[in-house]
């Protein structure tokens, strides 16, 4: 396996990873500053890249974004059961939107879904850097996973060397936006002086 595969497949493993601990937080400790809207984006931008890596015959996007869609289900999953208490239809409805994207992407031009894979993932972070900035100036307490941006933070990082060693142009430009987003992203909840209240877990 060359090397740029092998940093394909870690920043993979990263992004994949990425939401499980959002996830975990949002079921233990509530959904409170946390953005649904970046949620549903990050998951239609894992989508278009899912089409993508799958029309451009790419195996490292099309096992990445497999498993990063599943992972990213789980988190809206557990957003959307905070909002409706009900797993099922929490759970058929995320299917079904998910499901009816995908079969778009696959009948659209591919400049299409290309101008989706780059602009979504760039999308996806302003809804929750609003909010974490919100927060910071309200000094509110919030629910949002550092770990989660942290792994996204180096898994950007990952795909933006990949993306140079390929001179794929789509890829170095999402990914030096978004890392730069989920930098101003921690930065606002590491200075939230809410976060730093007695009983919160500093961890995840």
């Amino acid at each position: 396996m060359q090397l740029v595969e092998l940093i394909g497949y870690a920043s993979a493993a990263l992004l994949m990873v990425m939401s499980v601990p959002q996830t975990v937080r949002a079921y233990r400790m509530g959904t409170a500053g946390v953005s649904a809207l970046t949620w549903w984006t990050i998951a239609a931008a894992v989508s278009m890249w899912l089409v993508y890596g799958l029309r451009t015959e790419s195996t490292v996007l099309i096992v990445a974004n497999v498993a990063s869609l599943v992972v990213t289900a789980a988190t809206l999953l557990v957003l959307a059961h905070a909002d409706s208490g009900r797993w099922f239809l929490s759970a058929a409805g995320i299917v079904c939107a998910l499901g009816l994207l995908l079969v778009v992407a696959m009948l659209v031009p591919l400049g299409v879904v290309i101008a989706g894979a780059v602009f979504l993932p760039i999308a996806s972070r302003i809804p929750q850097l609003r909010a974490s900035v919100a927060s910071y100036r309200a000094s509110e307490r919030t629910s949002v996973s550092r770990a989660t941006w942290v792994l996204a933070a180096t898994g950007q990082t990952g795909w933006l060397i990949y993306g140079v060693m390929l001179g794929d142009p789509a890829l170095i430009v999402v990914n030096i936006v978004c890392l730069v987003m989920a930098i101003m992203l921690l930065t606002a909840d590491f200075a939230n002086p809410g976060n730093r209240s007695p009983g919160l877990v500093a961890a995840g």
